[in-house]
């Protein structure tokens, strides 16, 4: 299955702010906020910093904690993305 590279919308001002075990992130053009588990902070993230590739995701998240990309981990990606996207917090690039 080929997947599409995603990104942070180029406009897009949004602040993670990290609490404890969770970080917030504010949409500060839409007032929204929505609380994320690390992981899914750590990927969007990396999302502002540039366009990412799923199998760039993959072995980030895999490094950073420690866990098997597998596809389970697929799974938690597709799911996650899907759920950001729906936030309006990132888009697919449009390469």
């Amino acid at each position: 299955m080929e997947y599409p590279a995603w990104q942070t919308p180029p406009f897009s001002r949004i602040e993670l702010r990290e609490y404890d075990t969770e970080v917030v992130v504010l949409d500060t053009g839409s007032g929204n906020t929505l609380a994320l588990d690390p992981i899914a902070a750590a990927v969007l993230s990396w999302l502002s910093q540039g366009p990412q590739n799923h199998d760039r995701l993959m072995a980030q998240i895999s490094h950073s904690f420690d866990i098997p990309a597998d596809d389970s981990l697929r799974s938690y990606l597709e799911s996650l993305l899907d759920s950001l996207q729906q936030q309006n917090l990132i888009q697919p690039t449009s390469e």
